[in-house]
C-alpha cells in the first residue's frame, strides 16, 4: 500500500482539516487506487487524541514515579528476593521489593492484619 500525505491545517485545539482536491482524488485513482482505499474529494476534521477521548477504557493507568533510595536491609532478606529474581520469567528483585511493599501496605490501608507471623516487627511500620 502506497502512503499519501494530505495538505493540513492544523489549530491549537489539536483539531486538523485534510483537504482532499479532485486533482489528487484522479491521480490517486490513476495510480491503481481503489476507492476503498483513499478519501473522496472533500475537506475532512480530524482530532488529535480523539480516539483516547472517546474510549477512555484504552488509556494506560498512570505510573507512580519511582525514587532512588539508599537503604540497609538484613542479608537473608535480600538473599531470598534475590534466589526469587533467579527463576525462569521472575520480576528482578528490586520490584520483587518492592511489590511487597506495595501488598502490606494496601493490606493496611484495608484493616489487614495488624500482626501476621513476624514476631511483631510490624508494629515498628505504625505510628
Amino acid at each position: 500500500m502506497k502512503k499519501i500525505s494530505l495538505p493540513t491545517s492544523q489549530n491549537k485545539s489539536g483539531e486538523s482539516n485534510y483537504i482532499v482536491s479532485k486533482n489528487r482524488y484522479q491521480q490517486q485513482i490513476k495510480q491503481g487506487l481503489t476507492n476503498d482505499e483513499i478519501l473522496k474529494p472533500g475537506t475532512y476534521k480530524a482530532i488529535r487524541g480523539g480516539f483516547l477521548q472517546r474510549h477512555p477504557e484504552l488509556k494506560s493507568p498512570q505510573k507512580t514515579s519511582k525514587v532512588r533510595v539508599t537503604m540497609f536491609l538484613d542479608q537473608d532478606i535480600v538473599d531470598s528476593f534475590k534466589r526469587a529474581a533467579e527463576a525462569e520469567n521472575a520480576m528482578p528483585y528490586q520490584t520483587q521489593i518492592n511489590l511487597a511493599l506495595r501488598n502490606h501496605l494496601e493490606a493496611q490501608a484495608a484493616g489487614g492484619p495488624q500482626q501476621g507471623g513476624d514476631g511483631g516487627r510490624a508494629r515498628f511500620w505504625q505510628r
